[in-house]
């Protein structure tokens, strides 16, 4: 039997940087100085209206830190294509997927996905996780 797809890989799910971010300097070192603070276990929230560039300043500053997270980095966007909000059960699957847990290991119930996703992260080293675009507390409870 072959092993999962995802075995000795570090995952790199961040979107692809942008070329060019104009007049946030200011913003990006706040961010990035946030995301490299030595045994920062929290999190940097960043929040915006829709179009103001708050998800292109996410992407830069962590492509800018990608190096403080070497045992990879972990990103989803929490909307389908239609606006509606993806399941919370298949994004923490392709999480734990990502983070070593075969496919048949994973628990069918979110609950337990979030358990597993939550004991899993301290033992899998310096982690950095995004996600964007939640729309319900559903959606941002599991993270």
């Amino acid at each position: 039997m072959a092993g999962d797809i995802w075995d000795g890989l570090m995952p790199a799910m961040l979107p692809t940087d942008i070329a060019d971010l104009s007049g946030r300097a200011e913003q990006l070192a706040m961010v990035s100085d946030g995301l490299r603070a030595p045994g920062r276990g929290g999190a940097t929230v960043l929040t915006g209206a829709p179009g103001t560039g708050t998800s292109a300043l996410a992407v830069h500053a962590a492509h800018r830190c990608r190096a403080d997270f070497p045992h990879g980095q972990l990103y989803a966007d929490l909307r389908e294509e239609d606006g509606g909000p993806k399941d919370p059960l298949d994004v923490l699957g392709w999480f734990l997927r990502a983070l070593g847990v075969g496919h048949h290991d994973l628990p069918a119930a979110l609950d337990e996905r979030a358990q597993l996703y939550r004991s899993r992260w301290p033992a899998a080293g310096r982690w950095w996780c995004w996600t964007t675009r939640s729309r319900t507390a559903r959606c941002a409870r599991c993270w």
